[in-house]
């Protein structure tokens, strides 16, 4: 969006009046749709289908699973922003996951579903299988989005890693050129003896593969637009040792845990970048969990109670490390101590409007359901509690679902190359398979889809309007449903609350 002189300074003016309207349709939808119920947001379309044919139980039925269209710009958005393999692969996941095979698993008396008992006989087949219930409680129920987690986690580790793993030389080659290129470097190039031999050999070799010319090639940023050494290196060494500070201090965990934090931050940012490269999605939630199971298998032997570490074992997530050129550096650096306060009083905002996010068995029938933070929970109970209780098909489910995505991932980047790298676009995108099955919603999944529909034929027809609208469109669609979001909580504060739509709602 920045300006520049001619042409592209008319083209930016028009994208910013494009995200500018687009705000502002999404957030008046947003803020109204708290008052037209069942009109502007959610539409429990097989309710109604329930109510005009005379109670018939199979549209109950379907309802039960959450299938129902909810009209959020910001995953419509979202969905015109990642393209239609991934939109396609986290609608396939969630049909399959709350379509076929939960209902197979309910069918066999694996999983089960909770009465939500409302006063009117008539919904009497009324039940929610979104409850994360791990069949250990009174009931000794099993609940899909329970039986669901497992596999959806194994699939997000498994992928990350995979992906991870066939990149190695990456890694390699990224290491090597930070060794070749730094000022300490140069200064023991300077010293002589066999080190300056080596180093002088090393920086004259040609490359020798493609990835490997890509590392030699020299920076295109000029050395007014780097970050200084001494502004990252101090910055980073700073906030490790305030990380320890607040670790002893305030939750008693060892200094040593905050450390392997920032450096398990440093090794996992690689894979984020990677990944938002070749994807367009960050898999952070993935290598947070893969994070949490160091920490899992750390914290097991330092004497901490199951408390405690279900306590550190998140933390060990919590930091993330990046470098860009100087402006992109201090902007960032800027948003960061800007949102260390307007993140917790945000997160404060909507807790005092909608108590049921902190309380777990709430987590069902809340207006937000969390689930990545019932991911990272599952994980945490599932390394540090020695009486976990998994189920048997789900964890065999798990490992095979794991598997195929590390056999995906292997044969993409082996197999599929060169000319037959176009075959790359029919295979499911197994993180958003992953998310689909973490994620009890189906309405996600249709809107970015719907989203990512537009957006393809939007491409196709209007390719040069596309290029020109379609981000601005996006940006403008999701930033105006999350502040509408925080204007809807602001409203059931000052005792104008809105209503969430129940199935039993939408009928009356």
């Amino acid at each position: 969006m920045h300006m520049v002189v001619g042409t592209e300074a008319v083209n930016a003016m028009k994208r910013m009046k494009v995200l500018a309207w687009t705000f502002l349709a999404a957030i008046s939808q947003r803020v109204a749709s708290y008052y037209a119920v069942g009109i502007l947001y959610d539409w429990h379309i097989f309710t109604w289908f329930f109510i005009w044919g005379n109670y018939q139980n199979a549209a109950i039925y379907v309802e039960n699973w959450g299938w129902m269209f909810e009209w959020t710009p910001a995953f419509i958005g979202s969905g015109m922003l990642v393209g239609l393999n991934t939109a396609l692969s986290l609608f396939g996941g969630t049909l399959f996951a709350w379509g076929i095979l939960g209902p197979i698993l309910v069918r066999y008396g694996i999983c089960h579903g909770r009465h939500l008992a409302p006063s009117d006989a008539r919904w009497g087949e009324y039940k929610t299988y979104a409850s994360l219930s791990d069949g250990t409680g009174p009931d000794d129920i099993t609940s899909p989005r329970y039986w669901f987690l497992w596999p959806g986690v194994c699939v997000l580790v498994c992928t990350s890693l995979a992906e991870l793993l066939v990149h190695w030389r990456i890694f390699y080659l990224a290491i090597r050129y930070a060794w070749e290129n730094t000022k300490t470097m140069d200064f023991m190039r300077k010293k002589g003896g066999r080190s300056r031999a080596m180093f002088e050999t090393q920086s004259r070799r040609a490359p020798t593969t493609r990835s490997e010319s890509l590392f030699r090639e020299e920076d295109p940023a000029t050395a007014q637009d780097q970050v200084p050494l001494w502004v990252w290196g101090s910055g980073t060494i700073a906030m490790v040792i305030v990380a320890c500070i607040i670790s002893e201090l305030q939750f008693n965990v060892n200094a040593g845990l905050a450390i392997l934090a920032s450096i398990l931050a440093i090794f996992f940012a690689f894979l984020g970048i990677h990944g938002a490269g070749v994807t367009d999605i960050a898999p952070l939630t993935a290598s947070a969990n893969a994070s949490q199971l160091v920490f899992g298998g750390i914290t097991s032997g330092q004497g901490y109670s199951t408390g405690q570490a279900q306590m550190i074992n998140p933390r060990g997530r919590q930091h993330r490390v990046g470098r860009g050129r100087d402006k992109q550096f201090y902007a960032q650096a800027i948003g960061a101590v800007a949102a260390m306060f307007l993140a917790p009083g945000v997160f404060v905002l909507f807790v005092t409007a909608y108590p049921c996010i902190i309380h777990e068995n709430a987590s069902d029938t809340c207006a937000f359901s969390a689930p990545t933070v019932a991911a990272w929970r599952a994980v945490a109970q599932a390394v540090t509690e020695p009486g976990i209780t998994i189920p048997l098909s789900s964890g065999i489910f798990a490992l095979v679902l794991g598997g195929l995505a590390v056999v995906q991932v292997v044969v993409k980047r082996t197999l599929l190359s060169g000319a037959r790298e176009r075959y790359r676009a029919y295979m499911p995108n197994w993180m958003a398979v992953g998310v689909a099955f973490v994620l009890p919603q189906t309405v996600y999944s249709s809107a970015s889809l719907l989203g990512a529909t537009i957006g393809h034929f939007w491409m196709k027809k209007r390719r040069a309007n596309y290029d020109l609208y379609c981000y601005a469109v996006a940006a403008g669609l999701i930033a105006g449903e999350g502040l509408g979001g925080v204007v809807g909580a602001a409203l059931q504060l000052g005792g104008l609350p809105g209503r969430l739509l129940s199935p039993t709602q939408a009928g009356d």
